[in-house]
């Protein structure tokens, strides 16, 4: 008579709560994944639009400005209403790379600009037609921790990411 040789119901679960702990222990040993990426992510983003809101105002010409809230950031366009003799900020909607994007919900922003220059409250960055901007610093970190990133921002149009260690 031959023998089956075949696993028991037993050692399949034990292999299988083996390889769980393995896996856990992994998991709580290299963090979480999806939050640093993310935060990265909404860094490298707002790096990059930056420089191309400053070219945009350069090639319109108009003046560009960037609203930085909790949840979002918006990108305005100076427009002259003629009749009122007076300028408003308008959101831009229909260009797509300017387009409003939100903020990841375990990321902040937090802008550090010069609040002597800085007299208008609905926006917190300016692109100038000549190319300068206002000077800024943004710090861009997770929440309940330090900032890990920093964009600056100089009057010449310089602009920088930094990461923090």
């Amino acid at each position: 008579m031959k023998k089956n040789r075949a696993f028991t119901l037993i050692e399949i679960l034990v292999v299988l709560v083996i390889i769980g702990i393995i896996t856990m222990i992994a998991l709580l040993t290299f963090g979480d994944f999806g939050k640093s990426r993310r935060l990265e992510s909404t860094a490298k983003k707002l790096a990059m639009i930056l420089p191309l809101a400053q070219k945009q105002a350069i090639l319109q010409p108009n003046t560009i400005g960037l609203k930085i809230s909790s949840s979002s950031w918006q990108f305005y366009a100076l427009q002259f209403n003629a009749k009122k003799n007076k300028s408003n900020w308008l959101p831009i909607k229909h260009d797509r790379i300017l387009a409003k994007r939100p903020i990841p919900n375990d990321v902040f922003i937090t802008t550090i600009t010069n609040t002597k220059n800085n007299k208008n409250k609905t926006i917190n960055i300016a692109f100038l037609p000549t190319g300068d901007i206002t000077p800024f610093k943004l710090a861009i970190g997770s929440k309940g921790e330090l900032a890990k990133y920093q964009i600056t921002g100089e009057q010449d149009g310089t602009i920088k990411l930094q990461t923090n260690k």
